[in-house]
């Protein structure tokens, strides 16, 4: 059998959620950029991405992926830190749909058509 490299899926990314900001080197990122600072070392921007269907991530394995549902995330700072645990209050301002597609039956219908 031969291994497929799986292909590139396209995601689409969407508004701006967020942007964090780090004015140094201590580990603290704020959500926006304190008055003394002109030049901070790290900023960080969130985004709202819609990924296809079906979709491969490769994750290093020294690392996991984990899928957390919304409702665990709010108000968790201490176990995900403020910038996850922030993402239910910034995603409160979309309405979300979700569409469930039955291609089973599709795929039974083209057939029986056919």
């Amino acid at each position: 059998t031969q291994t497929q490299t799986p292909q590139p899926c396209p995601w689409d990314i969407g508004e701006l959620l967020a942007t964090w900001y780090r004015p140094n080197f201590e580990p603290y990122l704020y959500p926006y950029q304190p008055a003394h600072v002109t030049k901070p070392k790290e900023i960080r921007k969130l985004f709202f991405v819609t990924l296809p269907q079906k979709c491969v991530f490769a994750v290093p394995k020294s690392l996991g992926l984990v899928a957390v549902p919304l409702f665990e995330l709010y108000d968790s700072a201490q176990r995900f830190g403020p910038e996850i645990s922030a993402i239910p209050q910034l995603l409160s301002r979309f309405s979300l749909s979700f569409v469930l597609e039955d291609t089973e039956n599709e795929s039974k219908n083209e057939n029986s058509a056919n």
